[in-house]
C-alpha cells in the first residue's frame, strides 16, 4: 500500500470515528429531547364574586386534565395585563407569587379562591384599578419523568362592583312559580309543577308560599290546582290565577280566598285558561286569557272585559308608568308584546330561547314571568338559564346567567342560574328575587321541583 493510500484509509478511519462520536452524542441527549409534557388544563373561568374589590372577590376554575395522577398541584397566577407577555413558562416555575390548588380540590361547580393578600405577579396586591392576565401552571411530581405544562388565559379580567346573587331560601320540596310582592317584603310564591302540565294531570294541589324577609316559609293559602301568576293590589290583597281554568282568586292578608271570576259567569268575556296577573297604580286588574289569546280587565265585582287580542302563548304581564302593558310569550320565538292603553298591541322585542336537541314532550319553559322597573322590563328565559332586560327602545341585554346551569353564587352576570322563572324587586328596588330550579340532576328536562328562590343584591 502506498502511502498516499494508507493516508486515504486513515482519512475515512477518523471520518467514521468522528461520525459514530456524534451519534452517540444525540443518542445520549436522546432522553432529554423527548421528554413528555403534562397536557393543558383548559377553559380558565375567572369569577368576580364580591365588592371588596381587593383578591377575596376572585374564584379562579378551569377545566382539568382528564389524568392527574402526575401533577403535583396547580399555580394559579395574575398578571398586569399590560406586562403579561413577559410572563411565561421560565417565569411561573420561579414566581412566588401563586395560589396554590390541588387536584382534588377543582372541580367543576368550584375552583381556587384567592385572599386578600394575594399578589400579582409583580408583588403588587390586586386592585380594581388594574386589569389582569391569569395563567395555571400545572407542575409535575416528578420533572425526570413529565415536564409542566403551562396555560395563560385569553381575556382580561378586572375587578369591579357587581350584582350579586345570593340563596333567599332553602331548597323547596314543591315546584316554582310566579312571585309578588308585599309592602313588609314578604314575598309570595305560587308554586305549582311543570310535569303536571305536561300530562294534563291537575290532581295534585298547591298552595301559595309566605317568604319572609329572612327566607323562612309557610303556606298562605288553601290547596289549589296550578297556580299562575299574581300581583298585589294597594289594600294588600293578593290576586292570584289557576291554570287551565278561568279562576281567579282574591286572598287577604289572613291568607282567606274569594274566588271573583268563574267560568260559567255571563257578566262579560269569558275566561278558561288564565296566567299571568297585573295591578297597575289605580287598582286596575288585568289578567292573560291563553285559550282566546286576550288580556282581560277584571272588575272588582269579577266583571271582564276583553282588553286587548294578543299572540297566543301569553304567559306574564306588567305594565309601566305611562298605561303601556307587556306580555311575555312562552313560546319558542319568544315574544315580546307590547299593548298601549288604547288596546293596539304590537311586536316589542325578542327574548333569546333554547331549543332542547330531540325532546319528545311539548315543552313548556321557553320564557318565564316579566317585570317592569325604572325604565326597564325583566324577563326570564328557563330554557337558557337567564335574565335579560329591555329597554324602552325594545333592546334586549344579558341581565344575569352564564348559560350554564347549576348552583348560582357571586356576580350575577356570570351566575350558573338554574330554570329561573318568576320576578319581584323589594319595595326599595335595591334587590331582586327570583325563583328557580333546584333540580340539578336533573331528574327531568323541565324540572321544576324542588325549587329555591335567589336574591339579587343591585348595585348596578
Amino acid at each position: 500500500m502506498t502511502n498516499k493510500e494508507c493516508r486515504a484509509q486513515m482519512g475515512l478511519i477518523q471520518t467514521v470515528f468522528l461520525i459514530a462520536i456524534l451519534l452517540y452524542s444525540c443518542s445520549e441527549l436522546e432522553p432529554e429531547a423527548s421528554l413528555r409534557s403534562l397536557s393543558n388544563i383548559s377553559d380558565i373561568i375567572v369569577l368576580d364574586n364580591g365588592n371588596a374589590g381587593d383578591a377575596s372577590d376572585i374564584e379562579v376554575n378551569f377545566t382539568k386534565q382528564e389524568k392527574t395522577d402526575q401533577i403535583l398541584e396547580y399555580r394559579v397566577f395574575m398578571t398586569k395585563t399590560e406586562v403579561s407577555n413577559t410572563f411565561g413558562l421560565k417565569e411561573a416555575q420561579t414566581s412566588t407569587a401563586y395560589g396554590r390548588a390541588m387536584p382534588e380540590d377543582v372541580f367543576l361547580v368550584e375552583g381556587l379562591f384567592l385572599n386578600s393578600s394575594f399578589t400579582d405577579t409583580d408583588g403588587d396586591l390586586i386592585t380594581d384599578q388594574n386589569s389582569y392576565t391569569v395563567s395555571v401552571l400545572s407542575v409535575s411530581k416528578d420533572r425526570a419523568i413529565v415536564s409542566d405544562a403551562f396555560t395563560k388565559d385569553t381575556k382580561a379580567f378586572r375587578l369591579k362592583q357587581n350584582n350579586l346573587i345570593k340563596n333567599h331560601t332553602k331548597v323547596l320540596d314543591v315546584g316554582m312559580g310566579s312571585l309578588a310582592i308585599d309592602d313588609s317584603d314578604n314575598l309570595y310564591m305560587a308554586t305549582s309543577n311543570i310535569i303536571s302540565e305536561l300530562s294534563d294531570n291537575l290532581a295534585d294541589e298547591y298552595s301559595v308560599l309566605n317568604i319572609s324577609k329572612d327566607g323562612d316559609i309557610q303556606p298562605f293559602t288553601d290547596l289549589y290546582p296550578a297556580l299562575g301568576g299574581n300581583d298585589f293590589d294597594s289594600d294588600g290583597n293578593l290576586y292570584l290565577t289557576v291554570l287551565k281554568s278561568g279562576k281567579v282568586l282574591k286572598v287577604d292578608k289572613q291568607g282567606a280566598a274569594l274566588l271573583i271570576t268563574k267560568e260559567d259567569d255571563d257578566r262579560g268575556f269569558k275566561l278558561e285558561s288564565v296566567n299571568g296577573v297585573f295591578i297597575n297604580s289605580d287598582d286596575q286588574l288585568f289578567v292573560v286569557d291563553n285559550l282566546s289569546n286576550s288580556i282581560v280587565k277584571v272588575d272588582s265585582d269579577g266583571t271582564t272585559k276583553q282588553f286587548a287580542k294578543i299572540p297566543p302563548g301569553a304567559k306574564g304581564i306588567t305594565g309601566d308608568e305611562l298605561g303601556n302593558l307587556y306580555v311575555s310569550h312562552n313560546s319558542e320565538n319568544g315574544l315580546i308584546t307590547k299593548v298601549r292603553p288604547n288596546g293596539e298591541d304590537s311586536e316589542f322585542a325578542r327574548i333569546p330561547t333554547l331549543s332542547p336537541i330531540n325532546y319528545p314532550l311539548e315543552y313548556l319553559q321557553w320564557l318565564g314571568y316579566i317585570k317592569y322597573h325604572d325604565q326597564h322590563l325583566y324577563v326570564t328565559s328557563p330554557s337558557t338559564d337567564k335574565i335579560f332586560t329591555i329597554d324602552m327602545d325594545g333592546v334586549v341585554t344579558l341581565f344575569a346567567g352564564s348559560g350554564f346551569r347549576f348552583k348560582p353564587r357571586g356576580a350575577a352576570i356570570s351566575a350558573n342560574l338554574n330554570r329561573p322563572y318568576g320576578l319581584a324587586f323589594s319595595k326599595d328596588k335595591k334587590t331582586l328575587y327570583i325563583s328557580g330550579s333546584a333540580d340539578t340532576e336533573p331528574r327531568h328536562t323541565q324540572s321544576s321541583s324542588p325549587s329555591i328562590i335567589w336574591k339579587i343584591e343591585l348595585v348596578e
